[in-house]
């Protein structure tokens, strides 16, 4: 379960940061594209696309913090399931060993 959870965090995690770059791409080619226009009504279409791009962003970068978080919760939860497993099999000896013991 827990595999195939990473394995879709880390698809949409390479399809956010893919859409996070075009958007980039964007933004860049809007700005590129006024410094090169002088028309203000140009300027202020673009520069309400250019916010919209960047709350996009903002949005995304978040969603991004969130399944790494989301990731190294999962990693943790693996690891104290080995160590617990692994304690288990510790009592499990030592229980064995003490009937073994009284025979």
């Amino acid at each position: 379960y827990l595999r195939e959870n990473l394995e879709k965090l880390r698809a949409e995690y390479n399809d956010i940061d893919e859409q996070v770059r075009l958007l980039e791409l964007q933004k860049s080619e809007k700005l590129t594209f006024l410094t090169e226009s002088d028309s203000y009504t140009k300027f202020k279409s673009y520069q309400k696309q250019l916010a919209t791009i960047e709350s996009e962003l903002s949005f995304l970068n978040e969603k991004l913090r969130l399944i790494d978080r989301s990731v190294a919760i999962q990693e943790e939860i693996k690891g104290i399931k080995l160590q617990l497993l692994q304690s288990k099999e510790d009592v499990q000896k030592e229980i064995d060993d003490i009937k073994y013991k009284k025979e």
